[in-house]
């Protein structure tokens, strides 16, 4: 058997679970699935692949419902809160991500974990496997010896339990580890205990008398009338925590540990799944990529490059563009354009290519394709620039298509879509097509540079999956009648403000004032007291106690003053 093959880890599945959702909080998709814990568990298990694991490993959970354990003590873990019902939702998923990394996962009705764990664990040493249990529960330790050991990663400092460590860190060999916890008992799981007897009084006296069955057997020898006391009385609740606290190391599990290689990740599926959770960066990194997909895209310095580009502009009649910024600064470096598939231009806003790109964008016979073109057009009239219609604003599209999400940024969008967002697939080459290297160093491209071109070329892919979209739902209209024309509208009273007549509104508020006025004397009148009709407890005397009506449907503060119940 090869080194990396005489390993096996053995993952609490469930306590990793717990860990990442409460390490990450408030992680949704934009349609508000949580996904906090899914990313955390993610997260934790490729840090813990890429530090720890080598050979065989498998996930064990804990399924819902009793086990054998609140046969024996109706009252265990009675104490534990439930697990948040946001992180039950997420459970299955971590399960789907869990098979499509292609790690074994083992599981079985009415057994712990723990006890799963303690069976593989066996099975796997006896075979000649070195083992390493990842938990952070101390249950685990009494199971540590020459070729078991236990992973905790909770805390500030990741540890290894050998041996020696258990033996430091309580005070007991692993083997007796259940007598030290039958005696002092484990708040977390609600066994019980000896009353009064704590981690030092119990280490101090399962090294005495080796077991807590020995202990018993010898209890005439315990000198103190007081620990003798409280042994006796607690020698029952005792016997029944060492039952609960010693795990079984004969599950009937039917997993072979020999088979428990990881097996290679499907990345079809893993790409679904990051996809529905917008793991964007995740998606990214699994990503294919190919020669096909390389963006090409380059600096425009000479007169001749502007003049091929702007006629492949105008002759398609069409600008999918997007604006790059000067870093640190508010200022416009250039606008990039895509001009074909996977291949783009940026012109500089300087010089020829910056007349040039003036022309382009305030022809009113070239549409206009953009992202958030309300902001785009701010930008560039802050570099003296216009912009004229007809517009097709991506992110606007987006919403009509599908208003339930929150986010249309481009790089959601895309991933919607089936794409990845926002990927390094750009090739920069710093020569033009004459083959000179560009003199001027200000026209070599940049991060914002590329990420323009890249930008601008997603804008191209979206656009036409999106117009095709809002003729299939018969949004068409809708967007190019009132949606687009409105950007301009919009850009104009964000920055200019909107007129209002003072006079005008000051009648209407007076006008309102004295109806508000009369119903409220009314309502007075037909209570036959004045009370604070914005109070709904007010409210509720007056209505339900007084003048008796029939309550509609009730809250948890009484009968419900809502005005569709009052209508009703």
């Amino acid at each position: 058997m090869k080194t990396e093959e005489k390993n096996i880890y053995l993952i609490d599945g469930t306590s990793l679970c717990y860990r990442a959702f409460y390490a990450i909080r408030e992680l949704t998709t934009s349609k508000g699935m949580p996904t906090n814990a899914i990313y955390g568990f993610i997260s934790i298990v490729r840090k813990l692949i890429k530090d720890h694991v080598s050979g065989r490993m498998v996930m064990v959970f804990d399924l819902p419902g009793p086990t054998v354990r609140h046969e024996k003590f109706a009252e265990y873990k009675i104490h534990r809160k439930p697990m948040p019902e946001e992180l039950v939702e997420q459970i299955p998923r971590i399960k789907d991500v869990i098979r499509a990394y292609g790690i074994p996962i083992c599981e079985l009705a009415g057994y712990e974990a723990d006890d799963i764990i303690a069976t593989l664990a066996e099975t796997a040493k006896n075979r000649g496997m070195d083992v390493t249990i990842v938990t952070p529960d101390k249950d685990a330790m009494q199971l540590v010896d020459g070729r078991v050991k236990v992973l905790n990663l909770h805390g500030p400092e990741e540890r290894v339990y050998g041996p020696i460590e258990v033996r430091e860190k309580f005070g007991v060999d692993p083997s007796a580890m259940p007598d030290l916890m039958a005696l002092m008992g484990d708040t977390s799981d609600n066994i019980p205990g000896v009353k009064g007897i704590g981690q030092v009084t119990a280490s101090k006296l399962v090294k005495e008398y080796g077991s807590l069955k020995s202990l018993y057997e010898q209890l005439d020898k315990i000198s103190s009338d007081t620990l003798k006391k409280k042994l006796e009385a607690g020698r029952g609740i005792a016997e029944l925590s060492l039952e609960l606290v010693t795990l079984d190391r004969h599950v009937p599990v039917e997993t072979d540990v020999e088979g428990l290689l990881p097996k290679a990740p499907d990345i079809d599926r893993l790409s679904k799944l990051f996809r529905e959770f917008e793991f964007m960066k995740l998606l990214r990194e699994i990503s294919p990529r190919t020669e096909e997909g390389i963006l090409e895209h380059k600096v425009l310095c000479s007169d001749e490059d502007v003049k091929a580009a702007l006629d492949r502009i105008k002759l398609s009649k069409e600008a999918v563009f997007c604006s790059v910024g000067i870093p640190g600064s508010s200022g416009l470096r250039g606008v990039a354009f895509s001009i074909g598939s996977f291949e783009a231009v940026f012109f500089p806003n300087r010089g020829v290519s910056g007349k040039t790109l003036k022309d382009i964008l305030e022809d009113e016979g070239i549409r206009k394709i953009g992202h958030d073109i309300k902001n785009e057009i701010r930008v560039l009239r802050g570099a003296g620039m216009g912009i004229e219609g007809p517009f097709f604003d991506v992110m606007i599209a987006d919403y009509l298509v599908d208003p339930s999400v929150t986010k249309h940024d481009l790089s959601s969008i895309a991933v919607k879509m089936g794409g990845s967002g926002l990927e390094d697939r750009s090739k920069i080459d710093p020569v033009d097509e004459t083959g000179q290297v560009f003199l001027d160093l200000s026209c070599r491209p940049g991060y914002e540079v590329t990420e323009g071109c890249q930008k601008a070329d997603l804008i191209r892919r979206i656009h036409v999956r999106l117009e095709r979209e809002l003729e299939e739902k018969d949004l068409a209209s809708l967007f190019y009648e009132v949606e687009m024309p409105l950007v301009n509208v919009l850009v104009s009273m964000e920055d200019d403000g909107v007129a209002l007549n003072t006079h005008y509104l000051k009648l209407l508020s007076s006008d309102m004032e004295r109806k508000l006025d009369e119903v409220t004397s009314r309502v007075y009148a037909l209570a036959g007291e004045e009370f604070n009709i914005n109070s709904p407890k007010q409210l509720q005397k007056v209505l339900f106690e007084k003048l008796r009506l029939a309550p509609g449907r009730r809250t948890k503060t009484g009968a419900s003053t809502d005005e569709s119940v009052l209508k009703n």
